[in-house]
């Protein structure tokens, strides 16, 4: 079966070996996925459910979260969240406003 953050690229495969890591943008959150997941805008890509720092990981992500307040991720698959500019704030999972 294949572990969190890869999924089946082949149909049967059975062992850790025949598993590929998700692609970057995309995760895979249980063992056994037949294909990985895009994160939504105002999320990012992480290896850890708990993460809180809006920095991702590249490949065989194994979680989606909400961008942290004072960040945002402006496309859907992205790895990371971009600080606010100056001037400007957001809720945890929504855009950057000024105010």
């Amino acid at each position: 079966m294949c572990p969190i953050g890869t999924y089946r690229a082949e149909p049967g495969a059975v062992t850790a070996g025949q598993c590929v890591p998700c692609p970057i943008g995309a995760f895979s959150g249980v063992e056994g996925a037949g294909q990985c997941s895009t994160c939504a805008l105002g999320s990012y890509v992480t290896l850890l459910a708990s993460d809180e720092d809006g920095l991702g990981t590249n490949s065989g992500g194994e979680a989606c979260i909400a961008c942290p307040a004072g960040r945002e991720s402006t496309e859907s698959g992205s790895v990371l969240c971009h600080s606010c500019t100056a001037g400007a704030s957001s809720k945890e999972g929504e855009a950057c406003v000024s105010w």
